[in-house]
C-alpha cells in the first residue's frame, strides 16, 4: 500500500510540471536505489521437492545499488546510458525451530539466515523521451554483473533470549558473470540550469542464472533509483 501511494505521489508531483524541458546532448550522474530482490527458482523434477522446501522458507531482502552513469543523445527524443554501480541482493530465510533430542542449557531453539550477493554492475540502456517539452521517459536495457563477495548471516536466538550473530563467506554458489534485464518509467525533474533529478520505479530480472546449482537461481528487484545529473 505504501509502495502504490509513493508511486501516485511521484506521477502527480510529474505531471503538475508546467516548463518545456529540453534534456541536453550529454549528462553525467549518480544514483542510488533502494530494491526490494528476491529469486524465482527452477529445477529439474527430482529436485522438485528441494524446490518447494526453499519457496517455504526463504522471503525477500531488501538490498540497494549505487552508482554512476553518462547520458548521451542519439536523436531528437533518444538517450543511451551507461555506466557503472555496486548491488547488493540476496534473499532471507524465515525464523524455524531447532529440533534437538534432549534440548541442553545454552543452545539456541531458532534460527534464520541472510544470504547476500554484492556484485559489479554494467548497466546499458536506452532512454525513450515520450513528450519532447515533457520529463517522463520509458527506459529498457541489459547490465553484465560480475559476482565479487557471497556471505551468509545466521541469526541464533536462545531459550532465555539471548541472540547471537555467525557470519562467514561463501564461495562457489554460481557463475562469477550473470545477464540482466532492465526496464522503468522514470521523470526527469530540472532543477537549475545544468542540473537534473531523475526518478524512477524499475524492474531488474536475470536472464541467465545467478546461481547455476542443482537449482538454479535467478535473482530479481525492484525498485526507485533516484539520481543527480549534470549536463555536460
Amino acid at each position: 500500500m505504501r509502495i502504490r501511494l509513493i508511486f501516485l505521489l511521484y506521477f502527480s508531483i510529474a505531471f503538475q510540471e508546467v516548463n518545456a524541458l529540453q534534456l541536453p546532448e550529454r549528462m553525467v550522474g549518480i544514483t542510488f536505489s533502494p530494491e526490494y530482490s528476491f529469486r524465482f527458482l527452477t529445477s529439474d523434477e527430482q529436485f522438485n521437492e528441494m524446490r518447494e522446501f526453499r519457496d517455504e522458507i526463504e522471503i525477500p531482502k531488501f538490498g540497494y545499488t549505487v552508482g554512476f552513469n553518462f547520458s548521451i543523445k542519439l536523436m531528437k527524443k533518444t538517450f543511451a546510458e551507461i555506466g557503472g554501480s555496486y548491488s547488493n541482493k540476496g534473499v532471507n530465510t524465515k525464523s524455524q525451530a531447532i529440533l534437538y533430542d534432549s534440548l541442553e542449557s545454552g543452545t539456541p531453539v531458532t534460527l534464520r539466515k541472510k544470504y547476500s550477493y554484492s556484485f559489479l554492475e554494467i548497466p546499458m540502456r536506452i532512454n525513450y523521451q515520450l513528450f519532447e517539452n515533457h520529463g517522463f521517459f520509458i527506459s529498457l536495457g541489459l547490465a553484465v554483473d560480475f559476482k565479487s563477495r557471497e556471505r551468509v548471516k545466521t541469526y541464533y536466538t536462545y531459550g532465555n533470549g539471548d541472540k547471537e550473530r555467525d557470519s562467514f563467506g561463501a564461495s562457489g554458489y554460481g557463475p562469477r558473470v550473470s545477464l540482466n534485464g532492465i526496464g522503468g518509467l522514470g521523470y526527469f525533474f530540472q532543477l537549475s540550469k545544468d542540473y537534473f533529478l531523475k526518478v524512477e520505479p524499475f524492474f531488474k530480472c536475470a536472464i541467465t542464472p545467478t546461481v547455476n546449482d542443482a537449482l538454479k537461481e535467478y535473482f530479481y528487484s525492484y525498485g526507485l533509483d533516484v539520481g543527480i545529473y549534470l549536463a555536460r
